[in-house]
Order: C-alpha cells, then structure tokens, then sequence
C-alpha cells in the first residue's frame, strides 16, 4: 500500500501571522487526506508552522515515516521553504516521489519543476482527486501521461504539461477535512490558543479584482456547499473537538445573500450556539442580512476594503463606491459586529497623497482592527501582468512576497517611500490612546494580545 507525507513547509511570516497572530489549519492538505483516506491510503501531515518545525525536524519525521509520496503544499512567499523541505526529502529518500501543489506551482509549474530539479510532478488547481490519480498511478507502476491537472519530469528528464482538470462540480461529495491528522491545539488567534476551527464552505469567486489570485485558481467560477452540508461539518467539529468558535474562510462568505440567510436558519433551528466570523464585500450585504448573520452567532466581519481612494477602487477591479462601505460599517457597528478592515498601498495610480488619503479613510470608518498591507502581484493574476508588462516589477525574489514588502515601483512611489507609510499607516491607526482605551475595554485580553502583537511587529519594522 502506498504511503503518502503532505507537508505544509515553515512559514516565516505573512500580514496575518504578524499583525493578528494568526496560526490556521492548512485545509487544502487536510481535504486531500481526507480523499486519500476514504480511498483507503494511509497519509500523514505535517504542519511545520503550527508545531514550530525546522529543516532537521521534518527530515528527521519524513526520514522515520519512509513515504512513497511527498506532497507540499507551496505558496508564493514560501515556496524555496517548500523547495529546501522538496530538496531534503530527496537527499534521504531519493526514490519518493516529490509533488507539490498550491497556488504558486498552479500559476508557476513550469518554472517550478525546472528551478527545483527534486520536485517530481506539479499539481495545479485543485489537488484532491489529481493527488488520488497520482497515488493510484504510483501504486500500479504506470506513467503520469494521462493524469489531468499535472505538470511533470518524464523519464527522459523532459517537462510534460497535460491538460488542466475540471473543477469539482459538487463540493459536499468531499469528505470533511481530515482534522485527525492535525494538530488541533496549536492554532491560534491573535498569539491565542482558542477552541476554534476554519471551515470553507465555498471555492471560487466571480468578481473581477485584479490582484486575486483566487480568481485565477478557480477560473473565475463560485461553487458554495449546501448549507446543510456545511451544518454537518459545524456540528463534527463542535462534537470532535469542542470548538465554539468558527472562522468561514471563503474569499466572499456573503456572496449569495440567500444563502447566507439559509445558512443562518439553519443555525438557528439546530441550536447550535456558536460565534462565528467570515470574510464579506460591503456591496453583498443589506441590513437584514447581517442582522440574521448576527443572530446567528456571528461577531466578526473582515472586509477587504483595499483603498480610501474611488478612483484607485475601480483600476483594481472593486465595484463598490466608499459611501457603501461607511454604511455597511455603521450597519454592523450599531448589531455588535467586529470589523476587521483590510487596506494594500502602493497600486499602480497611488501617491504619498492617495496613501494618506487611505490612511485616514481607514480612520474615519472607525474599525474594530485593520490590517495595512503592501498591494503585491502573484503569478496568475492580472496585476502581475500588468507590472510584469509595465516594467515596475522591482523584486523578483518570492519569498519577499508576503504582502509587508514593496514589490513594484511606479514613477510616483519609490519601494522605500512605501515601505514607510505601510509603518506610518499602523503607527497614526493604532498608537492612539482612545482607540486603545476603547478596544481593551471591549476586548480584554484579545486587546491586549492584539497591542503585543501589532506593537511589537511595528517595532520590527522600523529597525530593519
């Protein structure tokens, strides 16, 4: 029986991890188990990040596990972690097979596998069922020539790119995420360790904005679970592992107000008593619908907002205008909704004046938390083409592609003009004594949390 490692590589550090502290299962790795598992293959993951691995460590459990396939899952700013774990893997084990999968090797296979000569096949786009291919291909000695959705080193040492794979149709014939497999107690909120899961319970989305890379991945196509497939998977976790709190990682939860609204019965009628947040776009929302969201548990909307300034907004594909959002704020204000509002400087257009403008938008709407970004084109995105095509393109390093580096120089902005307001935008939003006031007030020992963590991270900043 073959046997197969998936391995989430070391994380160094992305906008998320040092601005909320936050720690999250690698789903993607846990529904490919899942799949595997069900087909009856005995798999393994190892989340380097959550249980703090280095090198040595996931070599030494590779080493003692002796895989037959290695599976790593690799995003832009880590994929040399992913291709350092690809080259280890091979040094000790150098019949396993090497595959890896994500949204870097999507948009990059070709790149990939001739950067990394360890790295045996790319998985672009989905990874369940090309996995279970693959495996079931090992396990009868054939050849990968017909395996949908690959990019992969023939025999002669050539670089075969086949045709991509359908998207899956139905998602709720996917077993739940293979929780089992991973660490559970070692995730986190804010620097907290807090009994709460990630759930996804859509793929894909339709809006055009050119910086999502997600949009490319799922070629512009949605597909949401039922809501009562995703109540099922609500009530395993609360059941298997005590979770009260769930985040719904969907690009846009709230795309389809019908059925978020079904989604919230559901809830309601099941009693399950849970708090619950997810991400939104303003111009998917309506009153009624956050305040059923509200009453169903939900305490926390993050809203990618991106700039403070329309004309920005439009060149980047957001077809909101700035008046919706400050409504939809002060809609959520007055139910008790945490916001968490995400901002990106430095788009093609922006000025220190347009920068500023954001900076004090940001203000104005008077958000719960914000996360400040540094606007960044990934591979397979229309914004990559665009800087790609423009000549603004400045760093081609990957691992500086973790959204708190300038990437692109316009004529307007140099890379160190940026650099700076991104640490000006956290000191003028979050060094303000009524803010903090308010927020530890309210918050407790997530304000506290969240002041150690943006604090110290602003601090970082500034010395390097």
């Amino acid at each position: 029986m073959v046997k197969i490692t998936l391995i989430s590589p070391p994380d160094f550090g992305s906008k998320y991890r040092e601005f909320l502290g936050m720690i999250v299962p690698p789903l993607g790795l846990a529904y490919i188990a899942a799949v595997l598992e069900q087909h009856g293959y005995k798999v393994s993951i190892i989340d380097s990040p959550a249980l703090n691995l280095t090198y040595k460590d996931i070599v030494k459990i590779v080493y003692k596990e002796k895989p037959d396939i290695v599976g790593i899952q690799a995003l832009t700013p880590t994929i040399y972690n992913a291709f350092n774990v690809a080259k280890l893997v091979k040094k000790v084990l150098p019949e396993t097979i090497v595959v890896m999968g994500g949204y870097h090797p999507t948009f990059a296979d070709i790149a990939t596998l001739r950067e990394c000569k360890e790295v045996d096949i790319c998985v672009r786009g989905e990874g369940e069922y090309t996995m279970l291919d693959i495996v079931k291909t090992v396990e009868e000695h054939g050849d990968f020539s017909r395996t949908l959705g690959i990019t992969f080193r023939d025999r002669s040492g050539d670089i075969i790119r086949n045709p991509d794979r359908p998207l899956i149709r139905n998602l709720d014939k996917l077993p739940f995420p293979a929780r089992h497999l991973l660490p559970m107690d070692k995730y986190m909120v804010f620097g907290m360790k807090v009994p709460a899961t990630t759930i996804v319970c859509s793929r894909g989305c339709p809006m055009r904005c050119s910086f999502c890379a997600s949009s490319a991945m799922y070629r512009g196509i949605v597909r949401f679970r039922s809501p009562e497939n995703v109540v099922k998977e609500v009530e395993h976790v609360k059941e298997k592992y005590k979770v009260k709190m769930i985040a719904f990682v969907d690009d846009t939860f709230t795309l389809f107000r019908k059925w978020v609204n079904r989604l919230c019965d559901k809830i309601l009628e099941r009693k399950l008593d849970i708090i619950w947040g997810a991400a939104a776009r303003v111009d998917t929302l309506n009153l009624q619908t956050l305040i059923k969201m509200r009453e169903s548990g939900c305490t926390t909307l993050f809203f990618g907002i991106e700039s403070g300034v329309e004309f920005i907004l439009k060149n980047i594909g957001k077809t909101f205008t700035l008046r919706k959002v400050m409504k939809v704020f002060e809609w959520c204000r007055k139910l008790g909704i945490r916001i968490i509002a995400s901002f990106a400087l430095g788009f093609p257009g922006e000025t220190l004046e347009t920068i500023r403008k954001t900076i004090e938008f940001a203000k104005k709407l008077k958000p719960d938390f914000v996360v400040f970004s540094i606007a960044t084109p990934y591979p397979g995105t229309a914004f990559f083409k665009e800087c790609l095509d423009g000549g603004i393109l400045k760093i081609k390093d990957w691992s500086k592609y973790t959204l708190l580096t300038p990437i692109i120089e316009t004529t307007s902005l140099k890379i160190e003009e940026v650099k700076k307001m991104l640490i000006k935008a956290y000191e003028e939003f979050y060094f303000r004594p009524l803010w903090w006031a308010k927020t530890i007030a309210r918050e407790k020992s997530v304000g506290l949390s969240m002041f150690i963590h943006v604090f110290s991270t602003i601090l970082r900043k500034m010395l390097i």
